[in-house]
């Protein structure tokens, strides 16, 4: 009986409640830990939502600038930082030949398939570190018929030694005529920037970073392709060519919203001293994709 009392008693109190809430748009009705949401209709019988849905998403205050897929074009530089790699007729040295090295730029490109970003905020999104990792992978199309050799130690020292037989050279082949002679180097990569964003919102945002790129090599080899009694031939020669197993680059980025460029600047020449031509690395391109 006395329980009977209490659920009549609930009963007249939400009654009530609900009487002088009827001005309200919304009537809230407590039944100890249960809780019933009436929502009324307008003067235009349009049911009223629940403010929370009618509020504006919050606009994204930064996108990654470093994860994502990029594509750009590779280039060498010499010594004197020129993109001129035909010297063979002004050395004075088989050390300082680079020549075998010079590029067909219309098939010398990088991809890179970065997939890890961090961000530290120093200013809100506007200011911050930037960091990750990443796969750079670079291919070097040579322009000369040339067949790269890395135990050319011969051709550059007057006495050959089993500690400078090591030095990658490039020679002109007679014999095949390539239609494909392209060197490949993949690096697993991190950059280390300094990170500005304006505006408050990404798609309208301009972005600039600058800083460094640090790479280790894990992976090189020649490719050659040509023709043979009219048969296509495929020779693929996998070894380090003595490259420099790190690589240290200035990297920057630039863009807007979700378009951006690259460039880098290699400090460390592709191949270990002593051990190959003094050349420089260089890239720039576009991002592709955004993750």
């Amino acid at each position: 009986m006395k329980k009977l009392s209490l659920i009549a008693l609930s009963l007249i109190s939400t009654m009530v409640m609900a009487q002088n809430d009827a001005k309200n748009d919304s009537t809230f009705i407590n039944l100890k830990k249960t809780k019933i949401i009436v929502v009324s209709q307008d003067e235009n019988n349009d049911t009223l939502t629940n403010a929370t849905d009618s509020l504006p998403e919050e606009p994204k205050k930064r996108y990654k600038h470093w994860a994502g897929m990029e594509i750009g074009i590779n280039g060498l530089l010499n010594s004197a930082n020129g993109f001129d790699l035909n010297n063979a007729e002004t050395v004075n040295h088989p050390k300082q030949l680079t020549s075998f090295m010079e590029l067909d730029y219309r098939h010398s490109w990088q991809f890179n398939l970065n997939f890890a970003e961090h961000f530290i905020k120093i200013y809100k999104h506007n200011v911050g570190i930037l960091t990750g990792l990443g796969f750079q992978f670079n291919n070097y199309e040579l322009k000369n018929n040339v067949r790269l050799t890395p135990e050319g130690g011969k051709f550059v020292n007057d006495t050959t030694t089993e500690y400078n037989q090591f030095y990658t050279f490039g020679i002109a082949d007679t014999v095949r005529n390539y239609s494909k002679n392209r060197f490949k180097a993949v690096y697993i990569t991190a950059p280390l920037l300094l990170e500005f964003n304006t505006g408050q919102e990404a798609k309208k945002s301009f972005h600039f970073a600058i800083g460094g790129l640090l790479g280790y090599n894990i992976h090189s080899k020649m490719k050659y392709v040509y023709d043979q009694n009219g048969n296509k031939k495929k020779e693929k020669d996998k070894t380090d060519y003595n490259l420099n197993p790190f690589q240290a680059s200035a990297l920057v980025q630039i863009g807007y919203g979700k378009v951006q460029f690259f460039a880098t600047y290699g400090f460390t020449t592709l191949f270990q001293n002593n051990k190959g031509p003094v050349v420089y690395p260089v890239s720039a391109g576009i991002k592709l994709v955004g993750f």
